[in-house]
């Protein structure tokens, strides 16, 4: 019996997925919704776009450089903002259902441009302040148990959908390259994941990651991968000294300010 149930709910995950990513390439979300992340272009200032996740090495920014460089934060910096006083970035992603469920309250009190993908539109109906959207194609990665072997596919038109990359830095990377940026730094994007649950970001959003274990090994993948096909040459640099992304050259300045103090 629990075979049958194991098997029926592994096909039930598959038409569900399969369903939906025919859905985004027929683009069925641009009927309802105005998929418009084209006009984001606009609001790029420089060159260079930093990047800013969660993980501990955030400790060490310097805010101030915020003010000098665009910047896009993820996920639980919302909660940074408003809990702890934290600089607001320019712009603001989230893709992960579960992500926005536990903070869409957060989300709603950012004056950044608020960034999310079609599928949280539909499934998400408390967040309303977004700006842009665009449409996410999950490829294997979504309702799903078992993630391995890691699939990878570069998106080459990414107003129409962005492929999956297992981690929503990923995403912003394929925006950075999407809006035109020469260089991205990363910053909180360690790829390195505790045991300990409290230790794995500096903020806590109560969402724990039952595949955490392989979440860094996922994310070095999908931007290893991408760092190698990216077609307009951006340049990906890491900003933390402790994070798993020793293949991206190393910086720790931007215009000779301090990324990190």
């Amino acid at each position: 019996m629990i075979l049958k149930n194991k098997i029926l709910r592994k096909f039930i995950n598959n038409v569900k997925r399969v369903t939906y990513n025919k859905l985004i390439e027929l683009g069925t979300p641009n009927i309802f919704y105005d998929i418009n992340i084209n006009e984001i272009k606009s609001e790029k200032k420089s060159d260079t776009l930093l990047i800013l996740g969660t993980g501990p090495s955030l400790n060490s920014l310097n805010k101030n450089i915020i003010d000098s460089v665009d910047t896009l934060s993820v996920n639980g910096y919302a909660k940074l903002v408003v809990e702890k006083g934290w600089p607001t970035t320019d712009f603001y992603l989230v893709q992960d259902l579960e992500v926005s469920e536990k903070i869409s309250h957060y989300i709603a009190k950012l004056k950044s441009s608020v960034i999310i993908s079609s599928y949280l539109a539909i499934k998400n109906k408390n967040l309303k302040n977004y700006k842009y959207l665009f449409n996410h194609h999950f490829l294997t990665h979504a309702f799903t148990e078992q993630y391995k072997p890691y699939t990878y596919k570069k998106s080459h038109a990414q107003n129409k959908y962005i492929y999956d990359g297992y981690t929503v830095v990923y995403t912003a990377l394929e925006l950075a390259e999407f809006m035109g940026y020469k260089n991205v730094i990363l910053l909180g994007v360690d790829a390195n994941y505790s045991h300990n649950v409290e230790s794995r970001n500096i903020i806590n959003i109560n969402k724990v990651d039952k595949t955490y274990a392989s979440a860094g090994e996922r994310i070095i993948f999908s931007i290893k991968n991408f760092q190698e096909s990216c077609s307009t040459h951006l340049n990906i640099y890491n900003a933390s000294k402790s994070s798993a992304l020793t293949f991206l050259e190393f910086k720790d300045d931007i215009n000779g300010n301090k990324i990190c103090l």
